[in-house]
This record gives structure tokens, sequence and C-alpha cells, in this order.
């Protein structure tokens, strides 16, 4: 029983990037490769000016990692990512 609550909680990590305004590539390196991705974007608050864009985000897995895909119109944004293996 202990040993599946262990295997449960070391088959997933998480973490938090901020990424500025603009487009952004960045790559996620793990020690495992990815079977599930996920991403929800935290609300900062920071506007662009007119608030009239729209924050567009994805990912696609790699092997070792996922890379994230995204074109920030806020000032900037903080982006939670989980990943299951």
């Amino acid at each position: 029983m202990f040993r599946r609550f262990i295997d449960f909680f070391s088959s997933f990590r998480e973490g938090v990037i901020t990424l500025p305004n603009g487009e952004s590539e960045v790559v996620v390196v793990t020690d495992r490769d990815p079977k599930e991705v996920w991403l929800r974007v935290q609300e900062t608050g920071n506007l662009a000016v007119c608030a009239a864009g729209v924050d567009k985000f994805g990912y696609e897995i790699i092997p070792g990692g996922f890379v994230i895909f995204a074109d920030i119109q806020s000032e900037n944004v903080l982006l939670d990512w989980f990943v299951w293996f």
C-alpha cells in the first residue's frame, strides 16, 4: 500500500513559469518521457493596453520533456504546468 502511494506521487511533476509579452518557446526537460501535460494560466491582472489581446499557449510533448509555445498579449502571465508520466 505504501509503495503504491509513493509510485503515485513520483509519477508527476509540476512547476510555474513566468512568460513575458510576445512570442515564447520554452523547453521543459523532465527525467522521463511525459504521457500528458496540463497547462493553466494564473490571472496576473496585467492586461495589455486597450485589453484587446488574447493570451494563447500550447505545448508539444518531445522525448525527455515538452515544449511550451506562447503568444502573450498581456504584460506577462504565470503559467502552471503539470506533467503525468
